[in-house]
């Protein structure tokens, strides 16, 4: 008799793990890039840089709403949605490369 219950991480257990987090990150990118550069285009007033605040604050509300469809966790959608925002804002090179990583 085994002296652990059984569960086991397998292969298929890390690709799926895989598939959500890469579907949370290209949602988190196209729901709050979109939806950010409307924003702070138009209704900008408050710059960061080269960007907005009410542009930043939109992408972590939007991305955070669309990762709330995966995660079903108010706490974690919050930190994904503001965590690809700050990267949004900091970003140096290309953001729609480096956000899904």
């Amino acid at each position: 008799m085994r002296a652990h219950s059984g569960t086991r991480v397998t292969r298929a257990d890390g690709l799926g793990i895989l598939a959500v987090v890469l579907a949370i990150g290209i949602a988190v990118l196209s729901v709050g890039d979109s939806t950010c550069t409307w924003v702070g285009k138009f209704f900008g007033k408050i710059r960061i840089g080269h960007k907005s605040l009410e542009g930043f604050l939109t992408f972590a509300f939007c991305s955070s709403l669309a990762v709330l469809i995966y995660v079903q966790n108010y706490e974690l959608a919050l930190i994904f949605g503001f965590g690809g925002a700050i990267l949004e804002l900091y970003t140096l090179m290309d953001d729609n490369f480096f956000i899904p990583f």
